[in-house]
Parts: C-alpha cells; structure tokens; sequence
C-alpha cells in the first residue's frame, strides 16, 4: 500500500483543513523534510484543538534532533513555542531531563541554545495552573476503565494492527484503534477506516466522499490483496475500512482461487456471492449473507450437511428437484431468517414444505407462476414461515425489480402488497415486461385482485417512467383469504 507522505504543500492544506480524519497521518510525518518547511507545518498544527497526540509528535522531533545548525532556530522556536501554549506537563519533564551531551556538535553553541530554550518550556509549563489531580479512588477507576477498552500494543506493526481487527471483526471500538495506529505509521487504511466510521455515523461532505473513492482506487491492491484477482468490481463493498462483500467471478482462474483461500482478509467479509466450495471456508467467520453461484454441477450436500454450524442470516440459491431433500434435517444453519430460492417451480412449491421452510420467517422465489404458489399455500400448516414473496426483475435493459409479498396473519389468512425497486440506476428503458408481470398475476390469480391505488400507480409508472426514489412500495395493501 502507498505509504509515502503528501507533498508539503498538499500536507499544509490538509492541516490547515482541521480534518480529524488526515491528523494521525500528517503527525508521522511532522518532521519528513527540511527545517524551513517543517516550521511552516508546526505553524499550521498549531491552530489545531489541543491534543496529545501533536505534543507526542513534538516530542518525537526534540528526542531525535534532526537539525542542529543554526538555520534551523527558527523552526525550533516556533517548536518551543507551540510546546508552551499546549502545557502538557510532560512536555516540561521532557525538558528537564535534556542532556546537552546528546548533541555530536564540534562546538557547544547548538548545546547551549537547546538547553537553554527547553529550560524556558519547562519553565513556563511549571508556571501554569495545572488542572487538579485525581484522588487516589479516581485513579484507580480511570486505570481499570482505561484497561477495559482495546488499545494498541505500543510500537506495533502494520501486520499486527490489522490482525487485531481480522481476530475481532465485528468490534467497532477495536477499529477506531487500529485506525489511529495505521495513521501513525502513514497507512492510508487509517484514514478508510475514520472517513468510514464517519460516514455510517453522520454521512460524508462532498470532499470527504471524493477523498473515499481515490483512497480505494489508489490502494485496493493492499485492501484486499489476492482477492482482487477473483472478484467483481461492482460486488465490492468496503465498510469501515475493510471489505464486507464481495462477488466472485464465475469464471475466476483456479490459481487465483487457491491463492485466495484462507486469506485473513475474508474475514471481515458479511456478504458474498461465491461457489459452494469458496463460501464454506472458516475464514469467513462473519459472513452472514451468502448467494451461491449457480452451478448444477456443483453439489449443495456440502452446505446443507456441514459439520460445522454456519452463522449465516440469508441464503440465496438455484435449487432443482433432486436438491429438496437437502432441505430435510439441516442442522447446519441455525440463524437462518431468510431462503431465497431460484428453479423449477415444482422444486419452488415443494421446498415450501420442506423442514427448513419451517424454520425460516421469509422465503423468496424466483419468477413462480403466481396461480401455483397460491394454490399451494393452504399446505403450509406450520406457523413459519411468516412471510412468502414472489420476485421477477430484470437486469438489462429495463434493471428492475418487482416482489410481490404475501404476510400471514393467520391460517390461509393474508396481507398482500407489492415492491418495485430499480435494480441499476432506476426506471431505464422499457418496462413492458414489468406490468405484463404484474397485470397476468393479478388478473390470472382471482385471490390477488388489484386495487384502485395500484392501477393508479402503475399507471403513472407507464406513462412517466418514474423513478423520483430508490424504492418504490404500493401504499394500499390488500387482505384475502384462501377459504
């Protein structure tokens, strides 16, 4: 990953900003040039709200003493400067404890000068009101509060930072953590990981939202190392600086697979389209939402009949009458809510009545003919699943969706209503398919006669081609019974 510091006047404008997001990254690199323009930078932090973290940077140039000349006692005065107006009493320790030998200098002038300069920090840090100490019993509260919470072990590494989050993925705070870290050490997964965090909490400016975008694209190598090679670019998601989903190629080269398997970088991954044998590695200990790529010759025993319990919440998959069997007996998915199924209708109607059909509250099918899923449902006796749903969408060119979603609120009792999503970028080209869909479902299915609001809205759908919102749901929803 590049780690390579900005440019100085790129690393100006970005302190004089008061980014929070750019600050652990442009301290560790305070001190990366020339006396002249590090001055310039200090003057530019100095506007900052007060923070340790600057202080430490501060420290960090006095221990290492970078220049010694006499041209460099202008950046050093406005160093003791800034040190003075922050009053961090570790500054005047610091100070105290200077030894003028440290300096290799062929005469005592940069000796004395430094001395004398840090003696007059010390000096005025000790002359400020100093904020009252904590009793004993605070102390020790702050102590075991502190320790409670995940922290970084002082000087680690880059491997080590980002293992502390693949061990614990789902923890936020142990993100924040790391993130400072890595701006430390100039990691740009430092800065994804903050402009992340922020834009889940408050959402992101415009300039914030480009910075995000050329972070990925400048770095994704580094993000997601081999799994690059094997996935789709537009089933990439990042959350908090770390791939959460991913789509795999469906003709993705065995080298690269192999490659890929086991990699620690799976394991902050939540959502994923992938073949049977990629998705069951334990790497991917936080996935939660899985499609199984469509492949007949590839068998689902492996996913159904694992020995392993598999946390997943969603499953989507191609399900042909030979696989319903499968669907017997699974003990492998105890958090499952939701099975999304595709193939023929009568492996559709039969997996309906299936042991774990009756585990689930939503199962999903795809493109049923309507008049057989309801001629079905007086079957299902059981009190899950609570909700069955017919989809028919359509990726190109019209990229549309529509679900028609059937809510049980009883024995052969319903509440019906009906979904249109753009599947792309909203309502394009026609949409012919679409309300043909609609119209033979309601008009062919005497139970799920079409109300006045939805004729109005369809209406509109066909003569405007809206697309004013991402989703599009029917006010009115209609109740019907099978008796």
């Amino acid at each position: 990953m590049r780690r390579t510091p900005p440019k100085h006047k790129e690393w100006v404008a970005l302190a004089r900003s008061i980014d929070e997001l750019n600050r652990g990254a442009l301290l560790a690199s305070l001190a990366q040039d020339s006396s002249g323009r590090v001055k310039e930078r200090i003057q530019a932090i100095a506007k900052w709200p007060k923070d340790p973290r600057t202080v430490d940077a501060l420290h960090r140039i006095v221990r290492d003493l970078p220049w010694v000349s006499s041209g460099s006692r202008p950046t050093w005065t406005q160093l003791f400067k800034l040190l003075k107006e922050l009053g961090d009493p570790r500054s005047a320790k610091l100070a105290r404890a200077f030894d003028p030998s440290s300096i290799k200098s062929s005469w005592t002038g940069p000796a004395e000068y430094m001395a004398g300069r840090l003696a007059s920090v010390a000096d005025a840090i000790e002359a400020q009101d100093q904020p009252e100490l904590l009793s004993d019993e605070d102390q020790a509260f702050a102590k075991e509060l502190l320790s409670s919470l995940p922290a970084a072990p002082s000087g680690a590494s880059h491997e080590a930072l980002l293992q502390m989050v693949l061990d614990n993925p789902a923890d936020e705070e142990t993100r924040l953590v790391v993130a400072d870290g890595l701006q430390e050490l100039g990691d740009p997964r430092g800065t994804l990981i903050m402009l992340q965090h922020l834009k889940l909490e408050t959402g992101l400016t415009k300039e914030q939202k480009k910075q995000e975008k050329q972070l990925l694209k400048d770095n994704i190598d580094e993000l997601i190392g081999p799994i690059k090679a094997i996935s789709l670019v537009r089933g990439r998601e990042f959350e908090r600086g770390f791939l959460s989903a991913c789509e795999i190629k469906p003709q993705a080269h065995e080298h690269h697979l192999e490659k890929a398997m086991g990699h620690p970088l799976l394991a902050t991954i939540t959502k994923l389209r992938a073949p049977v044998s990629f998705a069951l590695q334990e790497q991917l200990r936080s996935l939660r939402h899985l499609a199984i790529l469509p492949n007949r010759q590839e068998s689902l025993e492996p996913l159904f009949r694992s020995k392993r319990t598999l946390l997943l919440e969603v499953l989507e998959c191609w399900i042909w009458n030979e696989d319903v069997e499968l669907l017997q007996s699974v003990q492998s998915l105890p958090k499952l809510n939701k099975l999304i199924l595709h193939g023929p209708d009568e492996a559709a109607r039969r997996a309906l009545r299936s042991d774990l059909a009756k585990k689930v509250d939503w199962i999903a099918l795809s493109e049923p003919e309507l008049g057989a899923l309801v001629a079905a449902l007086p079957s299902i006796t059981t009190a899950k699943p609570k909700r069955i749903s017919a989809f028919y969408e359509e990726e190109a060119p019209g990229e549309w969706s529509c679900e028609i979603i059937l809510e049980r609120k009883g024995a052969n009792e319903y509440t019906r209503h009906l979904e249109l999503s753009p599947v792309g970028g909203g309502w394009q080209g026609s949409m012919s398919r679409m309300l043909k869909v609609i119209d033979d479902a309601f008009t062919k299915t005497k139970p799920l006669q079409i109300s006045n609001t939805e004729v109005r809205f369809l209406k509109k759908v066909r003569d405007e081609g809206t697309r004013a919102s991402i989703r599009e749901v029917i006010p009115s929803s209609i109740e019907f019974s099978m008796d």
